[in-house]
């Protein structure tokens, strides 16, 4: 990453005579690239206000003037970009340090001028305006298969000691190596990942990054890391530096509670905090994954709570959501979980499955388990525990199939009632099995529930 008061030259042209003149996006403001020969500057706009006399920034002056022997920071201060007489003042201070008459080096006036004209007529211009409907469609674009679609967020949630962040740190590993972590989760290229930490510190997530490492039999493996020192919308400005900077392509934020904190306005909506965590993601505009909790009834619960923490919001603005579900520990350090796939947006749920997950002092792995394990069934809806327990032994009474399910008569009543004869036909004797056409979906275990309407490819 460059420094923000250094400039590697080496970033631009080396042949004598090669140009340059580069004005992009930059956090929230601008940066801008110049070079004639072996006279460079770049000039970088942050913290952009709007003030009585327009659009005004803290503006950081870096060059190199060879002629002179200067090379670094030469200001920062606050600028007002459609101000001639304050950019005659700032060009001629940078005159005096750079050399002035007609045969200077560095014509600060002109270049100010034109910079901030620049800038000030992009800020004018808007968001980009494109026409959707007519263009070829492309398939789902995988950054980990499964688990992060490109540019999108996805959120795992869960009950303490579930291992969710841990799953956020594996993804991170993952992408970083090109090796897949956790079963059917495979990284579909190399990228470098960021993970900001509200809950830990640097040298437990250190430690975690080595032991992960260690389970997979790979080398150590690099991970970015920053313990943010307050809400994340008040981070937004570096970080959209950073992952400029750094190339980011992944962000891990665990967890979102701890990210909200602080960031709600007085007297502002109980939304407006998760308002502003999905505004920063979209200026970022990378992949994510948002390490969430559930309430402490669900909690308790055998069942899913279907979402995470607070505002129904979060759910809403999240592509894809996991919810991760303890069942109990094991033997040698093995622990038992199930994830469930409660909401994708770009197609039909995934099968809800078991992962056994081994942790000890040295190293920790995952491998895949069966999901009609009685403890990890027991968070599925009723009616595929219906079909599971069928499954295993029909036919069956409704009351032996509550008691199977671990739900009440009326629960069963009413997945039948629904069901229509579709996944259950009902035999002689009031005793029910499964409906012949229903037989080889038994592998999916978490199809959508039924507060959502069916997309059209189910």
């Amino acid at each position: 990453m460059e420094d923000a008061l250094t400039y590697d030259e080496s970033a631009l042209p080396t042949l004598p005579g090669a140009d340059v003149d580069v004005l992009e996006p930059f956090g929230l403001g601008w940066r801008w690239k110049w070079r004639r020969d072996k006279t460079w500057i770049r000039m970088t706009f942050r913290g952009m206000r709007k003030g009585t006399s327009g659009p005004n920034a803290e503006i950081t002056v870096e060059g190199g003037v060879p002629q002179v022997g200067i090379k670094g920071v030469l200001t920062v201060e606050r600028l007002s970009l459609g101000d001639g007489r304050g950019r005659a003042n700032l060009a001629n201070r940078l005159s005096q340090r750079t050399g002035e008459g007609d045969d200077a080096p560095v014509s600060w006036r002109n270049l100010l001028d034109g910079i901030c004209s620049r800038i000030l007529k992009e800020q004018q211009r808007g968001p980009e305006v494109r026409t959707i409907g007519t263009s070829d469609e492309k398939a789902t674009n995988w950054l980990i298969e499964g688990l992060v679609e490109e540019h999108q967020t996805t959120s795992v949630y869960g009950d303490g000691e579930v291992g969710k962040s841990w799953l956020g740190l594996a993804a991170c590993v993952s992408l970083a190596s090109g090796v897949e972590i956790i079963p059917g989760w495979k990284p579909t290229r190399q990228v470098r990942s960021l993970y900001l930490d509200w809950e830990t510190d640097h040298e437990t997530l250190n430690k975690r990054v080595r032991m992960i490492c260690r389970g997979a039999g790979i080398p150590y493996t690099p991970i970015s890391y920053v313990s943010p020192d307050g809400p994340l919308a008040d981070q937004v400005e570096w970080l959209l530096e950073r992952v400029h900077d750094e190339d980011i392509e992944f962000i891990v934020v665990d967890s979102v509670e701890a990210a909200m904190a602080g960031s709600k306005s007085d007297g502002g909506d109980m939304n407006d905090a998760a308002a502003k965590v999905n505004q920063v993601l979209r200026k970022i505009g990378k992949s994510a994954v948002l390490v969430d909790h559930v309430n402490a009834v669900n909690a308790q619960s055998k069942g899913l709570a279907g979402k995470a923490y607070g505002s129904i919001f979060k759910r809403n603005w999240v592509r894809i959501s996991f919810e991760v579900k303890r069942v109990h520990d094991g033997t040698d350090g093995e622990k038992h979980v199930g994830v469930y796939c409660t909401k994708r947006n770009n197609g039909p749920r995934y099968d809800a499955r078991g992962l056994r997950w081994t942790i000890n002092e040295e190293s920790t792995s995952w491998s895949d388990e069966a999901i009609s394990e009685p403890e990890l069934a027991a968070a599925l809806p009723v009616k595929r525990r219906m079909e599971i327990c069928l499954n295993e032994e029909s036919p069956l009474s409704q009351t032996t199939l509550a008691e199977r399910c671990e739900t009440t008569l009326t629960n069963v009543r009413v997945e039948l009632s629904r069901d229509k004869g579709k996944s259950f036909r009902k035999l002689a004797n009031d005793l029910w099995e499964l409906a012949p056409a229903s037989r080889p979906r038994f592998e999916v275990v978490n199809a959508a529930r039924g507060d959502e309407e069916e997309l059209p490819w189910v």
